[in-house]
């Protein structure tokens, strides 16, 4: 229902909207309204972090590292690639970026260096070399290293969510963060990916929001969950829990 709600207030919104460039360099065509949701998040978290006190050091840390990727993603998304190359390295940046920001949660909950942070940063480094190697052969970085790529997706995912469930004072919350993001990546592997193996139209408006975006919807929801559990914690309690590995 709230889903549906936002795709009619979406396609509302296609007359008022910008257009902007209609397709990736690569050819991908790009919804109208792709990014503009980015765009907003980013505008609000500028505006949150500079104007609001925020009484919770660990709740303002992850706010910063999360931002990160919305920057990346309006840069990814919003800003015409004059080339092919320009394309590659903004898109290296957004997935560098998503495996970045599991690093930083991993970290404001366990420290930085425990064993979970510790592996979870390896993944990042791991990613970060292989979008190095795509870009300097001159490879597609979408096509290259996509089994690896896909391991640490889920390695960090799995990683995060059973840190949550181990440190979430609220078990409930606990549980239900990291089951929405593991549903979340799911609907992106098997519907928003661009090649999703089901073809699932719901909640879209084709040519304007397609299943990617309702995926960036619920990332943006699994993060406000995210931001909300930690201000529930502090700084003595998140760095005394985590799963064992931690």
């Amino acid at each position: 229902v709230v889903l549906a709600g936002l795709v009619s207030h979406a396609s509302a919104m296609v007359s008022v909207v910008p257009r902007l460039h209609t397709h990736y360099p690569n050819g991908q065509a790009r919804p109208h309204l792709r990014g503009w949701l980015y765009l907003a998040v980013v505008l609000a978290g500028a505006v949150s972090l500079s104007c609001q006190p925020w009484p919770h050091p660990l709740q303002r840390r992850m706010a910063e590292g999360t931002l990160i990727v919305y920057v990346v993603g309006v840069a990814f998304h919003l800003v015409p690639h004059g080339s092919l190359r320009m394309y590659w390295v903004a898109l290296a940046a957004d997935l560098s970026a998503i495996s970045f920001v599991f690093s930083v949660h991993i970290i404001v909950w366990t420290g930085t260096f425990s064993a979970a942070a510790s592996l979870s940063a390896l993944g990042t480094f791991a990613l970060l070399c292989t979008m190095l190697i795509s870009l300097a052969r001159g490879s597609d970085v979408q096509k290259s290293f996509r089994g690896l790529r896909l391991a640490n997706n889920v390695m960090q995912g799995l990683l995060l969510s059973a840190v949550e469930v181990s440190c979430v004072p609220s078990a409930a919350l606990g549980l239900g963060v990291a089951c929405l993001k593991i549903a979340a990546f799911a609907y992106f592997h098997f519907v928003g990916s661009i090649n999703a193996s089901l073809h699932i139209r719901a909640g879209t408006v084709p040519g304007s929001w397609e299943a990617h975006d309702n995926f960036h919807v619920m990332a943006l929801v699994v993060h406000a969950l995210e931001l909300l559990a930690i201000g529930q914690t502090n700084e003595s309690w998140a760095r005394g829990c985590g799963p064992a590995l931690a």
